[in-house]
Formats: structure tokens, sequence, C-alpha cells
């Protein structure tokens, strides 16, 4: 069952509202004495920005009496040099005229149902269960969609930051939308101590090339979003055999991620297995002609978690042990062939669906990612199809995720300049047979000699100077994948000139020192 969002307090709307009159300032190159105002709501140590955090529930007699004396008309801390339309602002008579006056200041886009936000870097995009603190109150997808809004994508998972979702290029499973989509400018302090203010708009290269930098260009403080008008997801997830699967080859693959929004496939590939858990959704309207029906996770049962975790147990010694019929049996049971559902759920809950299931507790999974040009689909499917055949251990005792992402115009995504397909093994952290990095390996020699073979910044990598057909891990490596790379540097150096932000790791990889 979705979760309820929390009504938003009398404190949280007029935080709200003063956002939104910040919004407007901005909007028609006015100022506002924020340093007076925020004075007297006890904060002025923030940002504008931050407000919408609110300062505790203190703070509300303080914003009532701001707004007592701003719609008397008595404040002579905001500017009178508002645009024609809204002049009449400070001589509303009461709250509610207020409220509606702002209302019309919102930057909202009436035809496209859009709005425009400033948000704090370190904000969660869902719930980190890690994080006590971490709740729907302080959740941006909670927030935008208990407001009537959306992001169009997220990955599996929502328990990171906006900023960390952006730095290392996460996406969702989809070639329609991509986090690009929703970026339009990003507020960060550089190796020098500066605020740099980097828009879509007025300067392209410097926010593409700084979106996806790794952390390299500063630390980010606040993400300008766009979003648009909740939706619901509607789909079908089902276990089916891999030849009647949208895996079974490229041009499958191709047709199912053109004819539906999202699209995500975990390929169970141990013999005597061979299935596929498909799940294809597309956004329909979040109205009373599409009832929600909830999606349910494999895993979303503690029981089923410890389940699947001794079932990885078992059949990794069954495999081990050249047992592999067992191990199949076994492996059966937990995820049957001809199991469905059909499912029609809030976005924030169906697109990251790996938030219902004990990820960081039971079956934690570390992961390498390949995304590979999403035309080279068969040739893929073609290369797993053989590394599996002749080597059970790669199929492994769990499964491969396979997932389409759409094309980014950020310098250093994985899919700059092409949509992709993504190859996704998963490793268990608790598997008692294998190693790491010798079971990411198998991939890697079969998948990075692929020219369009690029590696997800935030996953596992092979170690500096291994070689892959004719790839060497290095600096040499990431100029080759990166057509932008040698422009990324020479702008990083401009923003970071003493290295403050650049480790031995990062160092080794992409070669800054000298810059």
């Amino acid at each position: 069952m979705a979760e309820t969002v929390p009504p938003l307090t009398q404190v949280e709307q007029l935080s709200a509202l003063l956002q939104k009159v910040a919004l407007t300032a901005e909007s028609a190159n006015q100022k506002v004495n924020w340093e007076s105002i925020l004075k007297l709501l006890g904060t002025d140590e923030h940002s504008p920005g931050d407000v919408l955090n609110g300062a505790g529930e203190d703070t509300l007699k303080e914003l009532l009496k701001f707004l007592d004396i701003w719609i008397s008309g008595q404040n002579k801390m905001i500017p009178t040099k508002w645009e024609a339309d809204y002049t009449d602002l400070v001589y509303c008579s009461t709250v509610e005229e207020v409220q509606a006056k702002v209302k019309e200041c919102l930057s909202n886009d009436p035809v496209n149902d859009t709005i425009t936000l400033r948000v704090g870097a370190g904000c969660n995009l869902g719930i980190d269960p890690s994080d006590p603190k971490s709740n729907a109150s302080n959740s941006l997808t909670r927030q935008l969609d208990a407001r009537g809004y959306a992001l169009p994508i997220l990955g599996g998972m929502s328990h990171q930051t906006i900023g960390g979702y952006m730095s290392t290029s996460t996406a969702g499973g989809s070639i329609d939308f991509g986090c690009a989509d929703s970026i339009l400018a990003i507020e960060l302090v550089d190796g020098q101590g500066q605020v740099r203010n980097l828009d879509k708009a007025a300067n392209p290269d410097e926010f593409n090339a700084a979106a996806v930098s790794m952390g390299l260009f500063g630390v980010f403080t606040h993400i300008t979003i766009t979003a648009g008008k909740k939706y619901l997801v509607k789909g079908k997830e089902e276990t089916v055999l891999r030849p009647n699967s949208i895996i079974t080859s490229g041009t499958a693959f191709l047709d199912a991620v053109h004819q539906n929004h999202y699209v995500h496939n975990v390929w169970f590939a141990a013999e005597f297995v061979n299935s596929v858990l498909q799940w294809t959704g597309n956004q329909v309207a979040d109205d009373p002609g599409n009832p929600v029906v909830p999606y349910v996770h494999p895993l979303e049962s503690r029981n089923m978690n410890y389940a699947a975790a001794t079932t990885f147990l078992a059949t990794a010694w069954l495999t081990y042990d050249n047992a592999p019929q067992l191990a199949a049996l076994i492996f059966n049971i937990i995820q049957p062939v001809g199991s469905s559902q059909n499912f029609c759920d809030h976005w924030y809950r169906a697109l990251p669906n790996d938030d219902l299931a004990l990820i960081d507790v039971v079956i934690r999974v570390q992961f390498t990612e390949i995304w590979i040009d999403l035309e080279d689909a068969q040739k893929v499917f073609d290369t797993l199809t053989t590394l599996f055949k002749n080597d059970q251990f790669a199929a492994g005792n769990f499964g491969v995720e396979i997932y389409p992402g759409k094309k980014s115009p950020f310098w250093m995504s994985m899919s700059y300049g092409r949509d992709v397909i993504r190859i996704d093994p998963y490793w268990w952290e608790y598997n008692v047979i294998g190693d790491l990095d010798d079971y990411f390996d198998k991939f890697w020699k079969v998948l990075l000699p692929f020219e369009s073979a690029r590696l997800h910044w935030g996953k596992h990598w092979p170690a500096v100077g291994k070689t892959y057909g004719s790839r060497t891990i290095g600096p040499g490596f990431v100029e080759e994948s990166y057509p932008k790379f040698g422009e990324w540097k020479a702008l990083r150096a401009q923003f970071d000139p003493k290295n403050v932000f650049v480790t031995k790791y990062w160092n080794d990889l992409l070669g800054l020192e000298a810059e």
C-alpha cells in the first residue's frame, strides 16, 4: 500500500509562499532584501531556498508577523519594483489574498503543467532507510507528488540525493526520459571557494561539463529542476523463459524500448533456468479513470528476502559442486516461470521499485555497469549468450539486469551522444564462493572491447592498467570513450586549479594532476 504523505503544516505552507515570492522576484530580475527578512525569521545564516525546509515550529509566529506587516503595506523591506502584473501584491488585505496573488506569480506553465524549483543538492530523492532523519516530509519525490508534480524518470532506487544522482549520471530504464530533462541550473562551490551558478541556457558548456563531474568541479549546493504533472505508471511484470522474452533478440529489445516508456529486465542465465523477469510500464494520468493497483516487489516481504538469500547460498554451492539441475530447481521455486502481475502505481513507487526490497540489508548487491550503443543490442545478446554457454560461473547465482538509457547532453554521461543498452551484473555481497572482481572481470573481458562501451562512474571498474581487447583502463580509455573529455578537463582545471577535489583514484583514472 502506498504511504500517506503528511499534509503541509501552516509553517510549510507559508515558507513555500516565501519561496514562491523569491522565484517571482528572480524571474523579474528584482532583488528581495532577504537579509532583513531572514533575520525576522531567525534564519539569517541560511539562503532563501533553505526557508522551504522550515526553521522549526517556532517560526510560525515570526512568519505570521512578517506577513501581517507585508499585507498591511507597511513593510519597507519588499521592493516595490515588481513586474506590472504584480505591483498590487503588497496591498492585499488578507493572507488568502496574498496566497491567491502569489499563485499567479508561480513559475508554473499552465499549458505544460510544469513547475520550476530550486532544491538543496543534499535533498534525498526518495527515503533513505539508512538515515533515520529521512522521511516523506523531506523527500523530493514525495513532496513533489503532494503538490501535484513528478519527475519523468528515476533510477531503480531513490535513496540517493539529487546531487549524487546527477554527479555519476544515474539513469532509469527509458529512452524517452532522462535525468538531463529535469535539470535547469546548478549552483556549486568550486575549488577556489567561489560560488558558481551554471545555467543550462546561459552557460551550456560549463553546465553540461559540470553536471556529471563526480565531484571534481566542486561541491553541488543547489539544483534548479523542472517537474511536470504527476502521473501513474501502468504496466506488467512477468517471469518468462528467455526465448519468449523481450531480450530474446536485439530486435525484440528495440521494439520494447520504443513501444514502452520504461523497460527493465533481469536475466537469470544459470543453466536449466534461463528465465527473465521483465518489467514494462507507461505513464498514464493520475485520475479516477486509472485506479491505483500497487506494484508488489518479489522481495517486498522480509521472509522472501531471507528465502532468496538462502537460495543464493544453496545455488552457489550446488553450481560449484556441479549440480546445476538441483540448483535450478531451488531457484525456480523462488522465481517461478509464469508468475506475473499488473500494476498501476504512483511514479515514485513504480519507477524506483527496488526501494521496496531489503536491498541495503539482506539482498545487498554490488554492481558493475557497462553502457553500449543501443544499435549494438543484438551483438551484446550474442556475446552474453556465448559467455553463459561457455562459463556457467558467469551466469552466477543471481541475475544480470538489462535495460535502456536515453541519450544525454552531459559531456561525461555514459549515454553522451547516443541511446544505450546497459548491462548490469549482480554480485550478492554475502556470496560464500567466488570473488567480486573475478566475476565482474568475466563481463569486462567480453563487453569492454566494444568500441562504444563505457562504464558507470558510480559502480565497480577494473583496476587502472588492465587491458581488454585493445583498450587499457586509464586516461586513454576515458579519452577514447568521451569525445568531450579534453574540453572537460580544461574546464575542470579552471574550476579547481589546485586540484582540491582530486583524489588518487580519480587522478590515476583520469590523469588530472598535470592539468
